[in-house]
């Protein structure tokens, strides 16, 4: 349906134009649905040779339409094969995953975030609580108390930082590991496949003795 309203369309453009021909620009707007639908295709030469013609002979808004759609397809073409190995071809399992493994690093990087401010929140309420104190014995024991929080706090946060980063380098180790064990069992797999396919050509290796014996 959406073609047969883009062949009226490029019907009526003609009319606006005599010079080309109608049925050039259908072949035109056929090669340019081609390319729309198969982007990985190089467009047909007489796609090319019709725009640029029409282009030069007519100010249609047909010609116009088509020249500038085959420049950014073209482009577009361009920048996939010369960006093949990038995010563009990505497997999209592969994709998923890392998507996941971002989002659990986000989740991570706002739990800690969280944690932070709870602890400043928490010291914070222990300096404002009591603010007016009746005399200087009461101020006094007040700014003990503060301070002895305040030690506490912050060996608490040292002994959180120091198995943090204890947790973190065997969560490291843990991952090397785990990406030499990936290397090692895809040489394996590559190895495997090698020699299923040696196996396989032997198989299918022409022995004159064979086709002799066959024949016999």
């Amino acid at each position: 349906m959406f073609f047969r309203l883009f062949c009226m369309f490029g019907y009526r453009c003609s009319l606006l134009s005599p010079s080309p021909s109608i049925g050039l620009q259908i072949s035109l707007v056929k090669d340019l649905f081609r390319f729309l639908l198969h982007p990985g295709k190089a467009p047909s030469p007489s796609f090319v040779l019709h725009s640029f013609f029409f282009f030069r002979s007519s100010s249609s808004l047909l010609s116009i339409f088509c020249f500038v759609s085959f420049l950014s397809l073209f482009l577009m073409q361009i920048y996939h094969e010369f960006f093949a190995g990038s995010w563009l071809k990505m497997d999209f399992q592969e994709q998923f995953f890392k998507e996941r493994i971002k989002f659990i690093h986000e989740a991570r990087d706002e739990k800690e975030e969280s944690f932070e401010k709870l602890q400043q929140q928490e010291r914070e309420k222990v300096k404002q609580s009591n603010p007016n104190p009746s005399n200087a014995e009461e101020y006094r024991r007040r700014a003990d108390e503060i301070a002895k929080f305040i030690k506490f706090q912050d060996e608490e946060m040292q002994a959180f930082v120091a198995e943090r980063d204890k947790l973190i380098k065997a969560h490291e180790k843990k991952m090397v590991g785990m990406r030499e064990r990936h290397w090692q069992e895809e040489v394996e797999l590559e190895k495997e496949f090698d020699a299923e396919l040696s196996h396989l050509m032997e198989k299918y290796t022409l022995d004159g003795s064979k086709v002799n014996a066959g024949n016999t």
